[in-house]
């Protein structure tokens, strides 16, 4: 699958609450990124260019299972993956300096892959 150069981790955890998963990244080098955050969801970046992404969710819920039905239903399907890969070149080379608007530029085909995936 086509992607800008980052490498995205999804982990899931029993207790996002647990104090121990932000000083644990952190004490990595990874940094707690509370704008990106979403109540299902602890975000961190690393590197020069925040290339390095983890995203921390509750184990086995919705949230958590989102990630893997569409990354596994875009493999399934090279022609969905092309579009994919399409969209996120443009996206990239328009907004490279703007990851908020990077993200949402992408919503609507995720949403839209997303209705397809869990109707089958």
């Amino acid at each position: 699958m086509c992607s800008k150069p980052t490498i995205d981790i999804l982990t899931g955890v029993k207790d996002l609450k647990d104090e121990m998963i932000i000083t644990s990244l952190e004490s990595f080098g990874y940094i707690h990124q509370l704008d990106a955050c979403e109540p299902d969801r602890i975000f961190f970046c690393k590197g020069s260019s925040r290339n390095h992404h983890i995203h921390v969710v509750k184990l086995q819920s919705w949230t958590f299972w989102r990630y893997i039905i569409f990354r596994d239903y875009v493999l399934s399907y090279p022609e969905i993956c092309a579009r994919y890969g399409d969209l996120k070149r443009a996206i990239a080379e328009s907004y490279r300096h703007d990851m908020t608007t990077n993200t949402e530029s992408k919503i609507g085909f995720i949403e839209s892959t997303m209705k397809k995936a869990t109707l089958e």
